[in-house]
């Protein structure tokens, strides 16, 4: 209880909700940067606007998304997490949208996808710029029109879907590289966090 009063006084008065709402290996913030952060992640927790999560490979970003769900009014709907590095084009886009029985060969019942679980909560997606060309276009449409048309279905169906994304890239070497398309990174960008190295956060190392 003394480190979490600690901490509280830390945030500049975070509320108790907000501490509460955080994810369970919750973040230590006692560094101006990492403060800065936490600040950034508030306005984000009471936006409906997709989110953009930058930082290094071990940083946190997955705790950060998952703090922003949980500290949002879609706290009490579904996180679902899709992880863009190390699977098969086909295989993600399966469960991205789902699939219609029969949708798919050898199908024997329909399958419901990621955006259909996630119905009403978040989907984030942990190093998006690893996804291919076409699921990059498959996401921006969804920005777009907030519809998402399982594999085999003949009709789109409206979502309400919060998107939250992270990428460890350096931004501009994958926009100018083709990596991420431009047009996917600002429509996710409408609100960014940038989360801190550990190099950048000496005074939480300890309670680290």
């Amino acid at each position: 209880q003394q480190a979490a009063r600690k901490a509280q006084a830390s945030l500049g008065g975070m509320s108790r909700r907000l501490r509460s709402d955080l994810a369970a290996d919750s973040l230590i913030a006692e560094s101006s940067a990492m403060r800065q952060t936490l600040k950034r992640m508030q306005l984000c927790m009471i936006s409906k606007a997709p989110v953009f999560i930058a930082g290094e490979s071990g940083v946190g970003k997955e705790s950060v998304a998952r703090s922003i769900h949980y500290g949002s009014n879609r706290k009490k709907r579904p996180f679902i997490e899709i992880d863009c590095k190390g699977m098969p084009d086909a295989i993600i886009k399966q469960e991205l949208l789902g699939y219609e029985k029969g949708g798919i060969p050898g199908s024997l019942q329909a399958h419901r996808g990621a955006f259909d679980k996630a119905q009403g909560g978040t989907l984030y997606f942990n190093e998006v710029a690893d996804l291919s060309m076409e699921l990059q276009s498959i996401l921006f449409k969804f920005l777009e029109d907030g519809r998402v048309q399982p594999i085999g279905a003949s009709t789109a169906t409206k979502m309400n879907v919060r998107i939250l994304a992270s990428s460890r890239s350096n931004i501009d070497s994958a926009l100018d590289d083709g990596t991420l398309r431009e047009d996917l990174y600002y429509a996710l960008a409408v609100s960014t966090v940038d989360v801190p190295p550990l190099r950048k956060r000496d005074s939480d190392i300890l309670r680290l």
